[in-house]
C-alpha cells in the first residue's frame, strides 16, 4: 500500500505543482484582481483534492466563464486521488473472499455507478425524490464533476486487472487494439458540449481504453 502511493505520489504531485506555478505566474499579470482572489480558493481545492466540487459548485464544465479558469482540468485528477484514497484501503477488505468474488463486488459497484450517472437525472432531493416523468438520457448536471458517477469509470479498468488472461490471448488477437482505438476515435469526432455526458454513451471511450490497454 505504501509503494502504491508512493507511485501515485512521485506520478501525479511534480507534474501539478509545476502546473500551479506556472499559472501563479500568468495570473499575477494577466488575472483581475477580482479574478485572482477565486483562483486562489481554486488552488486550495486543487492542493486538497477536492477540484471537482469546487469547480461544481463555481459553474459547469463548458461554461463561458471556465475560459478563465487556469486549473479547471484538474477535477478529474481530485477524483483519481479521492478514488486512490479509498479503493486500495476497500479492497483489502475483501481480498479474502477470493478474486472471483472481488469481480463480482467491483461489477455490482461499477453496474450502480454507470446507473446513477445514467438515471441520475430523474431523482429529486424533495419527496418524492423522483421525477414524475421518466427520462432514459437526462444525466444530472453534477454527473460530470462527481466522484459517484465517475467510480465506474475507473472501476472499469480495476476490473480489467483482476481478470485472469491466458498469456498469449491478445498476440493473436490484434483486432481487439485496433477496435479500441476505433471506438476512441468515434468518440473523439462524436462527442461535443451537446452531448449527455457521462452517460452510457461514456462506455464507448471507456471500452475503447480497456481495449487498448488489454492488449
Amino acid at each position: 500500500l505504501k509503494k502504491f502511493y508512493e507511485r501515485r505520489i512521485r506520478r501525479l504531485l511534480p507534474a501539478l505543482f509545476f502546473v500551479i506555478f506556472i499559472s501563479i505566474l500568468v495570473s499575477i499579470f494577466f488575472m483581475p484582481q477580482l479574478k485572482q482572489e477565486e483562483f486562489s480558493k481554486s488552488i486550495l481545492s486543487v492542493i486538497f483534492f477536492v477540484s471537482n466540487i469546487y469547480f461544481y459548485s463555481r459553474s459547469g464544465y463548458f461554461a463561458e466563464s471556465t475560459q478563465e479558469t487556469p486549473l479547471l482540468h484538474t477535477w478529474s485528477l481530485s477524483i483519481e486521488e479521492q478514488f486512490y484514497l479509498l479503493f486500495p484501503i476497500f479492497l483489502i477488505l475483501i481480498w479474502p473472499l477470493g478474486r472471483k468474488f472481488i469481480f463480482l463486488i467491483l461489477l455490482l459497484i461499477a453496474l450502480f455507478s454507470l446507473s446513477l450517472t445514467q438515471f441520475g437525472g430523474n431523482f429529486t432531493f424533495t419527496p418524492p425524490f423522483i421525477e414524475s416523468k421518466f427520462h432514459f438520457s437526462n444525466p444530472p448536471i453534477w454527473a460530470f464533476f462527481n466522484t459517484l458517477t465517475r467510480a465506474w469509470e475507473l472501476l472499469a479498468g480495476s476490473l480489467l486487472a483482476v481478470t485472469i488472461i491466458k498469456k498469449n490471448y491478445y498476440k493473436k488477437n490484434n483486432f481487439i487494439s485496433f477496435f479500441g482505438l476505433t471506438l476512441l476515435l468515434i468518440s473523439f469526432f462524436l462527442f461535443d458540449e451537446q452531448t449527455a455526458h457521462p452517460s452510457i454513451l461514456t462506455l464507448l471511450p471507456i471500452l475503447g481504453t480497456i481495449l487498448i490497454i488489454l492488449s
